[in-house]
């Protein structure tokens, strides 16, 4: 699951979080469900975006000591 986690996509105008691991069963859309595999017409659940206006959430590894 954490190549998932690394997977987040960010709407550029309301800032609301796709994150593959939750999903957004609220919307139809089953935990474990990539970004590039919602359907051509999901929209942002909070300001109906479409999935253009979501840019990848690039998280760096944290080092370990």
């Amino acid at each position: 699951m954490p190549e998932l986690r690394k997977q987040r996509w960010k709407c550029i105008l309301c800032h609301y979080m796709y994150d593959p691991v939750m999903g957004d069963i609220e919307h139809g859309v089953k935990a474990r469900v990539p970004f590039h595999e919602l359907l051509h017409h999901w929209e942002c659940p909070k300001c109906k975006s479409r999935k253009n206006l979501f840019r990848q959430v690039i998280e760096e590894e944290s080092a370990s000591l």
